[in-house]
């Protein structure tokens, strides 16, 4: 699999087909309607989602650049690993950050939302990783993750559990060794200011083109 959303065999997990997250997410944004667990998200971070755009980019390798098409993007890729990111603000400051990070190779993608505060710390964060098999065979796992921080950093509390494709929560799948701890990963508070600060500041630059 090297372009995503193209020739993607479906998804198997417990016997229920499901569509691929990206993909969902891409579709979200051509209809131009949050996806339902932005929207969940969004009221955690007290922020209201109505009327708003964020800025989208993705990620260059040093650093995050503006992309207006994030489907183009992942077709054009060089690579099997993609990242891509959107900054929600209100009043010109970031309030709710959305990360993407895909392995097209491994089958592996991972969503990060974090509400972020007037300091541009997140102060709560939800992670959702999904392990999908690329072949197509039935198998995989999804992980969610939820920490909340406090104004330094450190992490306040933290809770993980596997669920099935319909959200229900599950058992713990078996996992071979360079599965095991890998759905714990949270991006750091660096990474979330970075798409910030790279994101929000070039779009205030092109904005004054």
């Amino acid at each position: 699999m090297k372009v995503l959303g193209y020739a993607l065999l479906p998804l198997m997990f417990a016997g229920v087909p499901k569509s691929d997250p990206f993909d969902d997410y891409l579709n979200s944004i051509k209809k131009n309607q949050p996806p339902p667990d932005l929207s969940e998200m969004a009221k955690v971070c007290k922020f209201d989602l109505v009327g708003k755009q964020p800025d989208r980019g993705v990620n260059s390798g040093a650093r995050w650049i503006p992309s207006k098409d994030l489907a183009k993007a992942i077709r054009e890729a060089d690579s099997d690993f993609f990242a891509s990111a959107e900054v929600w603000k209100e009043d010109g400051k970031p309030r709710l950050v959305v990360l993407w990070s895909l392995e097209l190779d491994t089958g592996s993608q991972i969503r990060a939302m974090a509400c972020v505060g007037t300091d541009g710390k997140p102060s709560s964060m939800h992670v959702t990783n999904w392990s999908i098999p690329v072949d197509g065979s039935t198998g995989g796992w999804i992980h969610e993750q939820i920490e909340t921080f406090d104004p330094s950093g450190k992490v306040l509390s933290k809770q993980g559990y596997f669920v099935d494709w319909k959200g229900n929560r599950t058992s713990a799948p078996k996992l071979d060794e360079d599965s095991t701890g890998s759905f714990e990963w949270v991006p750091g508070v660096d990474v979330i200011q970075k798409v910030e600060s790279d994101l929000t500041g070039a779009m205030r630059k092109e904005f004054k083109k």
